[in-house]
């Protein structure tokens, strides 16, 4: 598929004799908010991925079918090789909805991308984690699910690498990025990093990169992507680079199952 085409984030108080407990009850307050910011990283409780209870516009509506407490979705949505939030790669969409307690909202777009459709449960009103399939005029539960990305900035892997993480961050934990951008693949970009799973690629984004393709700058233009494609010498239709804007971040996790 052209798709996966790849060149290679106290009150105050006035008494003296209340000084040290109000400095202690400031700190320990501080340390509550850093946690409540980004509950992992202090220790605590990760954040939760919480799903909404309507679909998207125009999207077909699409029931979670597990049986009572028989769901596998973790809404800790941790992303491992071959699953994301407790759930496995799926075969099929059906196994996909399957996942997902009985009622759960899952909304199926018919044309999701170019020659393809989408089954994906939403939160703050942003699709969160869908499973891909070819095209499909409307919902087949034995429709074949090809890789599943991950979208929500809640999900992250053992690393704390996801949506939403500065590639800076990432390129410490896999290695150096590669950013390929595509005029034949509907002018999208996909990345790979060195040390990443082979079988994950990931989709960037970058304000910097936006402004300078809407004001007609000089790297390649099309689409959101975070790569610094200035000065690369391309085929006229492939470009790719190693290079990131400073500021790009992760903004979908694509997962597909290992080769081999």
């Amino acid at each position: 598929m052209r798709i996966f085409q790849s060149g290679t984030v106290c009150l105050a108080v006035t008494l003296a004799a209340c000084t040290a407990d109000a400095e202690t009850n400031g700190e320990d307050e501080m340390s509550a908010e850093a946690g409540d910011a980004d509950g992992a990283d202090a220790g605590g409780a990760p954040e939760l991925l919480m799903l909404d209870t309507d679909v998207a516009d125009g999207a077909e509506r699409v029931d979670g079918a597990a049986p009572a407490g028989g769901a596998a979705f973790d809404p800790e949505c941790l992303i491992e090789e071959q699953r994301v939030a407790g759930i496995d790669l799926p075969a099929t969409l059906g196994d996909f909805a399957g996942a997902f307690p009985e009622g759960t909202a899952l909304s199926f777009h018919s044309l999701f991308m170019v020659d393809l459709s989408a089954l994906c449960v939403r939160s703050d009103g942003e699709d969160a984690i869908c499973a891909i399939a070819f095209a499909e005029d409307s919902y087949s539960a034995g429709a074949a699910v090809e890789s599943v990305i991950v979208s929500s900035p809640v999900c992250n892997d053992a690393s704390g690498v996801g949506p939403g993480t500065p590639v800076s961050t990432a390129v410490e934990a896999y290695g150096e990025p590669t950013f390929g951008f595509s005029w034949d693949n509907e002018g999208r970009e996909y990345m790979s990093f060195a040390d990443a799973p082979s079988n994950f690629l990931f989709r960037a984004r970058s304000g910097t990169a936006d402004a300078e393709a809407q004001s007609g700058g000089p790297n390649v233009p099309g689409g959101e992507h975070g790569g610094d494609y200035r000065g690369v010498e391309g085929d006229g239709s492939y470009f790719e680079t190693s290079t990131a804007y400073p500021d790009a971040e992760i903004r979908e996790v694509w997962i597909s199952r290992p080769v081999g």
